[in-house]
């Protein structure tokens, strides 16, 4: 984005701080103060856009040994998406927070583990609860495990996005349901392949559940809304 939003985050800056400093110390008084620094990025016309540098957060250290966090932010982007940095820089200030943070990178800066959240995430275990369970309800079911699997990313963007709506309220600047919006839209994107996941084991395991019914394996078949001893 080259030219400002209705509500450039750069207008935004010093408020959306105070309010996500305030909070870190409020949700975890014994951790050290909450240090934010930032860097700006303005993508020039035509230019692809670079996302790590448009909105996202670094963890670093400071010269004399203190944690800090970089926010990499376009100063013309709505200020909810600097919030939603800023709720990711608050979220690692709690113990349940970091945890879930750190859970996330692991998986996704190793290659092999990365590898095998994807198998269960695209089928193995989606498809096996899928295989066990009957009619539509399996969707669910499925989707339910994939979310598990990719847990860390999914709870650690909606706790970003639950304080920075947090953090834009205490600023006196409460998200306007497009910011709201926004917010959520930005978490069903990482959603999306895991609902895309679930709907492919789904697939897998009714296919299974085919198999089985035509061949008649596995005994007595049941069927909807009947008990069998």
């Amino acid at each position: 984005m080259t030219k400002p939003d209705r509500y450039p985050s750069s207008e935004a800056y010093d408020p959306l701080t105070d309010a996500a400093i305030a909070r870190a110390a409020q949700l975890n008084p014994d951790a050290s103060p909450l240090l934010v620094g930032r860097a700006e990025y303005v993508p020039n016309p035509g230019e692809k856009v670079d996302i790590s540098r448009a909105a996202s957060i670094n963890k670093g250290t400071l010269p004399d040994g203190r944690e800090a966090s970089r926010i990499n932010i376009n100063p013309n982007v709505d200020r909810s998406m600097y919030a939603h940095e800023l709720g990711h820089a608050v979220s690692q200030k709690t113990n349940i927070g970091k945890f879930i943070n750190e859970a996330r990178h692991k998986i996704n800066n190793n290659p092999k583990l990365s590898r095998a959240v994807m198998l269960g995430i695209t089928g193995a275990v989606p498809a096996v609860a899928a295989g066990l369970q009957a009619g539509d309800a399996d969707v669910a079911g499925s989707i339910a495990l994939a979310a598990a699997i990719a847990s860390p990313t999914l709870v650690d963007e909606a706790l970003a996005s639950k304080n920075a709506l947090a953090i834009m309220n205490d600023a006196g600047m409460r998200a306007t349901a497009g910011q709201r919006g926004r917010l959520a839209g930005g978490f069903l994107s990482y959603l999306a392949p895991v609902l895309i996941a679930g709907g492919v084991g789904t697939a897998i395991g009714n296919a299974a559940d085919d198999y089985t019914a035509i061949y008649n394996l596995g005994g007595d078949q049941q069927t909807s809304g009947t008990l069998q001893p």
